[in-house]
């Protein structure tokens, strides 16, 4: 949602307050993921496009910052914070060990769809999934599998970029971001129907 209305919506009030409801809920929803994805693909669309900040644009920055300072004041939030600033991965590189060994046992077809808690038993006290969509395919439907979602990622990254499409670039890269960290295809079904959309 954010995203989206940072990248559409052309009217400045309902932008504004739109994106500080938004800001608001996903600061508290404690996802550093979203937070990385959010920052890097709004530096990126910024790049891409050439964007000319206004004196208005000043003004909304400024006010965001002022709101970020004072959001940041919280425990809860300084404590999410500084493990992201600490590369705390919350165990996740030893998810992705242990899928990355379990997809080299069946690297062609994978183990099968959601078959997680049955291949990596030992790992569902860390997490019910893979944390990073890429190792979760290979791990469910192998290198034939993933054949198809990796060239179809690609290809949508090739033609927005070729075409100068950089919303859409922005939109895709934020939840290629997300992928790497916290969604899964198969047991976050919503991000692979958004993958999908944009893909297609």
């Amino acid at each position: 949602g954010f995203m989206i209305i940072f990248l559409f919506v052309k009217e400045y009030k309902f932008k504004f307050l739109s994106l500080i409801v938004f800001l608001f809920f996903i600061i508290f929803y404690f996802s550093r993921a979203t937070w990385v994805a959010i920052f890097v693909s709004i530096i990126v669309y910024l790049f891409l496009s050439n964007y000319k900040f206004s004196k208005k644009d000043f003004y909304i920055f400024c006010i965001f910052a002022l709101f970020l300072a004072i959001i940041l004041t919280f425990e809860s939030v300084q404590v999410r914070f500084e493990c992201l600033l600490n590369l705390d991965s919350s165990n996740r590189t030893i998810l992705w060990k242990n899928a990355w060994n379990a997809f080299l046992d069946k690297p062609l077809f994978g183990h099968g769809v959601d078959s997680f808690a049955k291949v990596l038993p030992n790992m569902l006290a860390i997490g019910p999934m893979v944390h990073n969509i890429e190792i979760e395919i290979l791990l469910y439907i192998g290198l034939f599998g993933g054949f198809f979602y990796f060239s179809a990622i690609f290809l949508t990254f090739k033609e927005s970029y070729k075409d100068k499409n950089f919303k859409i670039f922005c939109i895709l890269f934020y939840f290629f971001i997300l992928g790497q960290f916290d969604q899964g295809g198969f047991v976050a079904r919503q991000y692979l129907s958004f993958i999908l959309i944009f893909t297609f």
